[in-house]
């Protein structure tokens, strides 16, 4: 009898799923021919179709980065994070910007310039029931983001004694009357911080380097030296944000929307402000809007997280914390 012949059984290894990361670019008719760059667990380069579309497909699970360019032209966000994890993602938008860039800090380099940003070494507001005291050693930049950190540490500062350290950057010389402004950030979290992106009237820029007292010519919050609160979170409470205007004497109007948790997610904060009316943006949805009683005058950027105050009380087993920040772009029509 013929000896029996068995044949090896192979095993065959099904290949893993592959997803689709998409997306459109507006308007459609400035978007046609945007190179679309896809980078972090894969690479590849597309082109935004006549009708404003691109899409990639053929990937697998992981973290990507989304990036368009176009010579000339400025992209709402600057570029966008994508996880995919068990299925395709859709609805990665870009919006073209209006307008021209009157500033832009991407914070490629490892220090800050100071010619564009100051640095604060002082205490924080008094006023505001502030614990902290600014120091220079709490802010640092590197791989492209800006970092404000907060702790608990002992020092001595202006002065007096304090038991927490935080950071504060404001422009040194810039300031600007209406525009867009766009930050990408990931707020603080714990319990006792306050960080905020916000702005203030330019008659305080000089003396707030040094004291965050109104020494004229500022005089918060009255005409040139008005507030306007970008993003500022308080208490604690990590998917509320709070947007605000104060102005010409003390006229207070407050928005406070809903969002992903802000300490763990990177979110892009707008502000549109014309002679007309203030607007407030999350990641490109507009979510406050004013129309009376609004600054006229020159305002600059400050960057920081404050301890305490509106903060609430200080949990020091959460600390530290840090405020990331992407980048900052401003553009006027």
């Amino acid at each position: 009898m013929a000896g029996a012949v068995i044949g090896a059984m192979q095993s065959v290894s099904a290949a893993p799923p592959s997803f689709e990361i998409a997306g459109v670019v507006t308007p459609a008719d400035l978007a046609a021919g945007t190179t679309v760059t896809l980078s972090g667990s894969g690479t590849a380069t597309t082109t935004v179709d006549g009708t404003g579309h691109y899409s990639f497909a053929g990937l697998h699970k992981g973290s990507y980065v989304v990036t368009p360019t176009q010579s000339g032209e400025h992209f709402t966000p600057l570029s966008s994070p994508v996880a995919i994890r068990n299925h395709s993602v859709g609805g990665v938008n870009f919006t073209i910007s209006a307008g021209s860039q009157i500033f832009f800090d991407d914070f490629t380099g490892g220090t800050l310039d100071p010619a564009i940003w100051t640095v604060m070494d002082r205490p924080g507001d008094a006023s505001n029931s502030e614990a902290e005291c600014y120091t220079p050693a709490n802010v640092s930049v590197s791989n492209g983001v800006l970092a404000i950190t907060s702790k608990v540490q002992s020092i001595n500062c202006g002065g007096n004694k304090y038991n927490y350290t935080s950071g504060m950057v404001q422009w040194t010389n810039f300031s600007f009357l209406y525009g867009t402004v766009e930050i990408r950030a990931k707020m603080a979290g714990g319990q006792g911080t306050w960080p905020a992106l916000w702005l203030l009237g330019a008659n305080c820029q000089q003396s707030n380097v040094q004291s965050a007292d109104n020494v004229p010519p500022c005089s918060w919050p009255n005409t040139g030296s008005d507030e306007i609160d970008i993003s500022e979170i308080k208490g604690g409470t990590l998917t509320t944000v709070w947007q605000n205007v104060i102005a010409n004497g003390g006229g207070f109007q407050s928005c406070s929307p809903t969002t992903t948790d802000v300490s763990q997610n990177w979110h892009t904060y707008g502000l549109v402000w014309t002679p007309g009316s203030l607007s407030w943006t999350i990641d490109g949805v507009t979510t406050c809007s004013f129309s009376t009683d609004l600054p006229y005058m020159p305002m600059f950027l400050m960057i920081n997280t404050a301890m305490g105050g509106s903060g609430g009380p200080i949990y020091d087993a959460t600390l530290p914390q840090t405020l990331l920040v992407d980048y900052v772009r401003i553009t006027q029509p």
